[in-house]
């Protein structure tokens, strides 16, 4: 790399396109040894929830009926991102389905210099834009979350207004944290959702269609984790390795 800029530099300067020079800037750049070192993949129980782990969240979330927790169950029924969940209106959902057009951001507004927090009306990607498939099972909690917002515009709303994506973290935190479990964020709910789906070998286009993906190789690379416990692991291992 460097001897491919050093040439650029030198060839822009012998052209008289710069009077920049290349030997000052090699003597000062300072590359760290970290820049090109292997990082290594987390560890599966850091990243995903195990099976126990999501039925003890879902259960208690369920037992307590805020409608924050119910939002993180829906995260568990279609891995959607968190501002998506953030930014879904009331008319994003018909026929069995959820259409995501939108998402939560966070920016600074160059008029003021202070940070915003608000719906754009698009996705974070352009496979972003897409209908999620429900499961049966979020027929019951939409049901519930109406039942807690009946007239909202957004889907989630309390008395402070629309709930923020922070604040869907914050809750799975506390909830995590309440039933003993290791804390992660709504992305690992995110991570979960992709796993199950790519252990039940569902089809590589649905997994996809449903993640917001252009190709199978990201979520396979970046969102599936082994799920199984240290025990499973290793009954795993010895019924395989039975000699």
């Amino acid at each position: 790399m460097q001897i491919l800029l050093k040439g650029a530099l030198l060839y822009a300067k012998e052209e008289g396109y710069t009077d920049f020079s290349a030997g000052t800037f090699f003597f000062d750049l300072v590359l760290s040894d970290k820049l090109f070192a292997y990082k290594a993949k987390p560890d599966d129980e850091s990243q995903v929830f195990n099976d126990k782990e999501v039925q003890l969240l879902i259960d208690h979330l369920w037992k307590e009926q805020d409608i924050r927790g119910l939002g993180l169950i829906l995260m568990f029924q279609t891995g959607m991102r968190v501002g998506e969940l953030a930014a879904l209106r009331r008319e994003n959902l018909k026929n069995g389905a959820i259409r995501i057009t939108a998402t939560e951001e966070t920016f600074v507004d160059p008029k003021t210099g202070k940070k915003v927090c608000e719906v754009v009306e698009h996705a974070k990607t352009n496979a972003g834009v897409r209908t999620i498939i429900l499961p049966e099972g979020a027929d019951k909690t939409i049901k519930a979350i109406r039942s807690l917002n009946p007239f909202g515009e957004f889907l989630f709303m309390d008395k402070l207004g629309r709930i923020r994506a922070k604040r869907f973290n914050t809750w799975l935190h506390r909830s995590c944290k309440k039933l003993g479990i290791p804390e992660r964020s709504t992305h690992k709910i995110r991570k979960t959702y992709a796993s199950i789906l790519l252990s039940n070998r569902v089809d590589d286009r649905l997994i996809t269609s449903q993640m917001g993906h252009t190709d199978i190789a990201t979520t396979r690379n970046i969102y599936y984790y082994n799920r199984k416990t240290a025990d499973e692991n290793k009954q795993v291992i010895s019924n395989a390795i039975s000699f």
